[in-house]
Order: structure tokens, then C-alpha cells, then sequence
């Protein structure tokens, strides 16, 4: 069984209290002062632990053509892409709040879902304690969101020096990240937000996905005969993907939009959206949602486009 409550030993980096809240009954809490600083230090170890892992594991498994393998090995870069813009989001939080839990449950589910896949991989074993020590400050992140006080424990030595050269300089063009690596190609047209008729169409595409993925949902949901079984964990993964794609609904309806927070997001639905509909065709359950389903994927590849630009 897998342990999710690894507590990394070591010095801390930051601490905070259960106070520093703002916002009342009627609107979402702010982050602010060391309460903020946390979730930013959180939010670094979360990156640097995911990208060593990813690094590790490509290493241990690039060549592997087993299907557990890869499918780890896909699993950790789509989370390594939401990671690294959840961190880069955060330095412009204080003059631009989102609403932080919704993103930091949605990590908590990627982080354990790796870790069950990882966990039945023994060649990577050695990277089992790497791990239970992301999804430990993933529920760090969500304790101090409860308003707990949280530490920030301090990285694995092994995190900071993988990208060293023999001279001890750094081996990579981190691009001023400090070695943790920003992956993704979005935006790179633009100058800064999403604006204009491609912010219409980003918010009307982003409502539209909605609809239709609680639409594909609940034709799923009435086939209760192929609930049962494989079924069973599909139609988990199927309201997972409806809760991600409302979140993204929300946050699209904010008042400015930039494609390097939104594109690993958008690219990671799009490989979720497809996992699904391959899901449902091999195990042929569903059957009467796959074209409701299928319109759901192209809402997304419509919506990975304009974020691409």
C-alpha cells in the first residue's frame, strides 16, 4: 500500500501560521504574507521533486516498451507540465488571486495516481521515497489551505545537483528557474495575454467543453449495466476529467488569461479526454457516449490551438 504521509525529515525553510488569511463568509480567501510565502516555497519543492522524478525515471525506463513503463512515464510529464505552470502562476498571484484549491486538489489526485503507478514498477524503486515526498507536500499544500500551520521541508540533496556538470555548474539553460525545467510550447506569438477574439473564443470554447463534458457524463452515468467492473474506474476518470473541465471554466472567466498557465492545462485534458475515449472502446463500455465523448476531445484539441498561437 502505497504511504502518502511521508514526513521529510530535515531542517525547514519556512513556516506558517493559521492566521494569515483575508477574505470573509461571501468570497474566496487570499493568500497573503507568510502564508503566501509557503505555498510559493510548496510550490518549488512540488517542481524540483516532480522534474527529478521525471529525469530519474526517463532515465531507468526511456527504452522500455512495456506498457506500464510508458504509461508512468506519460503520467509524470503531464504532471512535471502542471507543476511547473502552477509555480510559474504563483508569482503573479498577489496581483492576480485565483482560486488555489481547486488546482491543488486537482495535483493531489495526478500525485497519487503516480504513485500507484509507480508503485508496481519495481525498477524504480529507488525513486519510491522521491515521490511519497512530492505527494506528502501536495497534502502539505492542502493542510495549509485548511488554514493548518504547514513546514516546508527542506529538497533532497540529490534534486539540486542533478543538473551539475563536473565543474558544478549547471549542465542545462534553465532559462533563470533555478534549475527546475519549464516544459511546454505556448504563447509564443504573443507578447503577453490571450486578448481580443481569441480570448472570446477561448472563454466561449471553455464553457462549451463544460457543458459537453457533463453532457458525455451523465449519458454515461444512465448506462448503469457497464457501471460495474472496468466500468467502474471509468466512470471515475470520466467525473474526474468533468471536474477539471469546470475548474477550467472558472478560471477562463477570469479577467486576464496567459498561455503559459493555461497550455499545459489544456494539453493535459486533451491527453485525459483521449485516455478516456480509448478507455471506453477497449473495455467497450459506454458505448452510447463515445460520440458525446468524441465531441468533447475536438471542444479541446479547438481550445489547444488558440492557447498554442
Amino acid at each position: 500500500m502505497a504511504i502518502f504521509g511521508l514526513m521529510v525529515a530535515g531542517p525547514v525553510i519556512t513556516s506558517a501560521s493559521a492566521q494569515i488569511y483575508s477574505g470573509n463568509s461571501n468570497q474566496r480567501a487570499t493568500l497573503e504574507g507568510d502564508r503566501f510565502e509557503t505555498m510559493r516555497s510548496l510550490a518549488h519543492f512540488l517542481d524540483e521533486g516532480t522534474q527529478f522524478t521525471l529525469d530519474e525515471a526517463t532515465d531507468t525506463l526511456a527504452d522500455s516498451r512495456n506498457r506500464s513503463d510508458r504509461a508512468l512515464l506519460s503520467a509524470l510529464q503531464r504532471l512535471a507540465d502542471r507543476t511547473a505552470a502552477f509555480h510559474d502562476r504563483l508569482d503573479s498571484y498577489e496581483a492576480n488571486p485565483w482560486d488555489i484549491d481547486t488546482d491543488v486538489r486537482s495535483l493531489l489526485t495526478e500525485a497519487r495516481r503516480v504513485n500507484s503507478r509507480m508503485r508496481r514498477i519495481n525498477t524504480v524503486s529507488d525513486l519510491y521515497d522521491d515521490w511519497a515526498a512530492v505527494v506528502d507536500d501536495v497534502n502539505r499544500m492542502q493542510r495549509l489551505l485548511a488554514g493548518e500551520d504547514v513546514q516546508v521541508p527542506t529538497a533532497h540533496a540529490e534534486w539540486d545537483n542533478r543538473d551539475m556538470d563536473n565543474h558544478g555548474q549547471s549542465a542545462s539553460d534553465d532559462f533563470g528557474y533555478g534549475g527546475v525545467r519549464r516544459v511546454g510550447n505556448y504563447g509564443n506569438d504573443r507578447t503577453g495575454w490571450i486578448t481580443g477574439r481569441d480570448l472570446q473564443e477561448v472563454r466561449r470554447l471553455s464553457h462549451d467543453l463544460d457543458t459537453q463534458a457533463r453532457r458525455a457524463l451523465a449519458t454515461a452515468e444512465r448506462n448503469t449495466s457497464d457501471a460495474s467492473g472496468r466500468g467502474a474506474q471509468v466512470l471515475v476518470d470520466l467525473r474526474h476529467f468533468a471536474s477539471q473541465t469546470a475548474a477550467l471554466h472558472d478560471r477562463t472567466d477570469a479577467n486576464r488569461i496567459d498561455p503559459r498557465d493555461l497550455g499545459p492545462v489544456v494539453t493535459h485534458l486533451v491527453e485525459d479526454a483521449r485516455a478516456a475515449d480509448s478507455s471506453m472502446r477497449q473495455a467497450r463500455v459506454f458505448s452510447d457516449a463515445w460520440d458525446e465523448w468524441q465531441r468533447t476531445t475536438n471542444i479541446l484539441e479547438q481550445l489547444d490551438a488558440i492557447v498554442r498561437r
